[in-house]
């Protein structure tokens, strides 16, 4: 009896491990950028009303977008796509068929995730576009390897969106005219990069359906085996998504504070 419940032991924990190594970094940034993302809103909204919603629309396609893509990517069905459409709080939305199972509740994770995974690699591909090859630290290197602490972990992510965020800002390697065009279209989707409440309640559902498939995975040793060469694979690319996420958040917090800024110097004004 101890022998089992020391092997349910050793499955629990690698399971936890695992679902660190790929989801943890990713969704406490994407938490983060869910509360930075609203309150720009909240100012955006306070300082023009109801057209800011029309000047972040390119975000709010991208986000919309990135819901349809993991649709197509799961093979869900959609019955709407409405990519933009300003009601209420509601800017845009994706109706896709829901069945009932398993496999849809993991499908509804990538679903509901959608804007995180395709929102990064827009900007990325923005800022690439910008700042040109240079840009890319090497996230093969800087990835952290199983066994490192979390210090170690966060420690090359700043490390990553440091060198990235320099690379930006610097002219020096800005390599077309158009970056103030790529600068605008980044902020847009940095800002609706998020995760809405409904976002976040089908991705949780899906998640709980992953971590249960991981977890049934842990016991088996052949395949076990097989899904820690999977992670290891993966940690690099995932790396460099909470690089990409942390250099969003870090263009939110500055664009906020140059908002907040700029409402305290014109009240000093009036």
């Amino acid at each position: 009896m101890s022998g089992i419940i020391e092997e349910i032991a050793i499955a629990v924990a690698y399971t936890i491990a695992d679902v660190i190594a790929l989801f943890g970094g990713v969704f406490a940034l994407a938490v983060a950028l869910w509360f930075a993302s609203q309150t720009i809103r909240r100012e955006g909204v306070r300082a023009i009303g109801q057209r800011y919603y029309w000047c972040v629309c390119p975000g709010v396609v991208c986000h919309e977008t990135g819901h349809a893509l993991g649709c197509v990517f799961t093979g869900t069905r959609i019955s709407k796509f409405v990519p933009f459409r300003p009601e209420g709080d509601t800017l845009g939305y994706v109706q896709y068929e829901i069945r009932p199972g398993k496999w849809p509740k993991i499908a509804m994770f990538f679903i509901s995730t959608g804007p995180v995974w395709f929102g990064s690699a827009v900007i990325l591909l923005l800022c690439r576009l910008a700042a040109g090859p240079e840009l890319f630290p090497d996230f093969r290197a800087l990835a952290p390897k199983a066994g490192d602490s979390l210090v170690v972990h966060v420690e090359r992510i700043v490390a990553g969106a440091g060198h990235m965020f320099g690379t930006v800002c610097s002219p020096a390697h800005w390599r077309t005219p158009l970056v103030p065009v790529f600068a605008y279209l980044a902020f847009c989707i940095a800002s609706e990069i998020t995760l809405s409440p409904s976002d976040l309640k089908g991705m949780w559902r899906g998640l709980v359906a992953i971590i249960c498939a991981i977890f049934v995975a842990n016991r088996i040793p052949f395949i076990s085996r097989g899904l820690g060469w999977c992670i290891d694979t993966a940690r690099p690319v995932v790396f460099a998504l909470e690089t990409v996420l942390l250099l969003v958040l870090v263009a939110d917090l500055l664009i906020l504070g140059c908002v907040r800024l700029i409402r305290v110097i014109k009240r000093r004004h009036h």
